[in-house]
């Protein structure tokens, strides 16, 4: 009876992911079939340059390898980018879901409370727009979080083969994001602080992330000089000093030390900032009362080795700057272990003080899940109307391909076009890396002479210009503000924050 049982629950392990999978499509693929979030327009344009075998691609200094090749393998089947992307998060978001189960019996020995966090996760709004959204996040997450599932059992049962998967699930997170090299010494920290009998294998560790990680490292040494070459520290410089139009070159000898030290009393404002919304967002204090219950209740082994690495993390992450993306797998650990809580408190036998704390905890969650579904569904919101303006004024004008659209807002595409509609982007991010300046000189349009000629060069017909043009010039962004680029091109719409530009047919004539 008891095999039975273990067998069911097993099965009945994949069932919410299943459905949430299919949910996480739906919405999506066919309801919200929009960009959510710009980087992905950056994504779009190395997974062509991948294609193309530019080296650089393979080697950028914010975003590893994995997810622009996963891109192009998926897009073989489904023929849409953008498509691909909402899949591959689709994958990733159930994907993690279906792990809750082993994670919990991993860290606690049984799988109580996993259902409960399943369900909750799945409806989370951080996490439900991630799961139906197209950033390579959670595919990220997805990886990390197996490696910790991985180490909760390297933890019950200590062996080679286990830390060895250990480094490669991170690893291969690695391949996607490189904040994933962050969790790899935390992870182990609770590895070997809780099986100190075998510290020997950290070697093991290090030897599968070396493994899985090796396309990444090698390109980067290669490509870049440096295998673990990434562009992060304009992100930290971006957190403490905002962007302008000399940005770029201010901070281009700027290392982490500089940064941290050069104005303290700034830094260190800005970075309480950071800690306290990572922390509001995924409920910190309620967080260690679920460990102080935990630890209680001789559990505390358990919480270690899922929260001690997520709030470890959080105080890394809160150095760059607070985003919904950064907090996703924090997220996880966090919805795994209150779950179990709430069980446990939920029980028929438990005292009303027991109660009290499931309602407090409950509320917590709901009050954080309703403030950031209003905050990203209002959003999400305006880019559709947005994105669906900008596309009829575009084809009220006859446009041919997306690609005749050259852009410094990464939010917007052509809504209609069967392909995916990316534009084609200015990656503000090239300006950081003197090898793509070599490789790509349209990322530095220093004035309208070098713009316009990049528009004859590359056959745009169409400039949609925004906030990051100051980035490319101070002259251009002073000439998109009073809405004229010169006799050669026309003002056709013009948004709060947006201004969309054509080329005259005679100006296109005499190319």
């Amino acid at each position: 009876m008891k095999a039975t049982t273990f067998r069911n629950g097993r099965t009945g392990d994949w069932v919410l992911p299943g459905v949430a999978m299919a949910v996480y499509v739906g919405v999506g693929v066919w309801l919200l079939r929009f960009v959510f979030l710009s980087d992905f327009f950056q994504m779009i344009w190395i997974a062509d340059a991948q294609r193309a075998w530019v080296p650089t691609a393979f080697a950028n200094g914010f975003l590893g390898m994995g997810y622009p090749l996963t891109l192009n393998a998926v897009t073989q089947v489904t023929g849409n980018i953008l498509t691909s992307g909402k899949l591959i998060q689709a994958a990733s978001g159930a994907a993690i879901l279906a792990m809750l189960p082993a994670l919990t019996r991993g860290a606690f020995g049984d799988a109580a409370g996993s259902r409960l966090a399943q369900g909750l996760l799945a409806i989370d709004a951080v996490f439900f727009f991630a799961a139906t959204g197209e950033t390579p996040d959670l595919f990220a997450t997805a990886f990390m979080v197996a490696g910790l599932l991985v180490a909760t059992r390297y933890v019950r049962r200590p062996s080679v083969g286990a830390a060895i998967g250990v480094g490669v699930c991170l690893g291969l997170g690695y391949l996607v994001r490189y904040h994933s090299l962050l969790l790899l010494p935390l992870v182990m920290a609770v590895m070997f602080g809780l099986a100190p009998e075998r510290r020997s294998t950290i070697w093991w560790v290090l030897g599968g992330f070396v493994l899985a990680a090796a396309p990444q490292l090698v390109a980067s040494g290669v490509v870049q000089g440096n295998p673990l070459y990434n562009l992060h520290i304009k992100s930290v410089s971006m957190g403490y000093y905002g962007v302008g139009s000399d940005f770029v070159e201010k901070t281009r000898s700027y290392t982490l030390v500089r940064v941290l030290t050069e104005n303290p009393a700034a830094v260190i404002k800005q970075y309480s900032i950071f800690v306290i919304r990572y922390f509001t967002e995924i409920g910190g204090a309620m967080l260690l009362l679920a460990g102080a219950i935990l630890a209680k209740r001789r559990e505390a082994r358990g919480w270690a080795v899922l929260a001690l690495p997520a709030i470890a993390l959080t105080f890394l992450l809160a150095a760059k700057f607070y985003t919904d993306r950064a907090i996703l797998f924090q997220l996880v650990m966090w919805y795994v272990v209150v779950g179990r809580v709430l069980v446990q408190l939920a029980a028929p036998s438990e005292s009303r003080y027991s109660k009290a704390i499931v309602v407090a905890l409950a509320l917590a969650l709901s009050a954080s899940s309703l403030v950031d579904a209003g905050r990203t569904w209002g959003r999400m919101t305006r880019l559709k109307v947005r994105n669906d303006e900008i596309t009829a004024v575009l084809r009220s004008h006859r446009i041919e391909r997306s690609r005749q659209v050259f852009t410094t807002h990464l939010s917007y595409y052509l809504a209609d076009d069967p392909a995916g509609g990316a534009f084609y982007p200015h990656d503000t991010w090239l300006l950081y890396d003197e090898n793509y300046a070599k490789a790509f000189p349209h990322s530095y349009l220093t004035d309208l002479a070098s713009l316009d000629r990049f528009v004859q060069e590359h056959h745009v017909r169409f400039l949609l210009l925004g906030p990051l043009t100051a980035e490319l010039s101070p002259t251009i962004d002073t000439a998109q503000r009073a809405g004229d680029l010169g006799p050669g091109y026309t003002l056709l719409r013009r948004w709060p924050d947006l201004v969309l530009f054509e080329r005259t047919q005679a100006a296109r004539d005499d190319q």
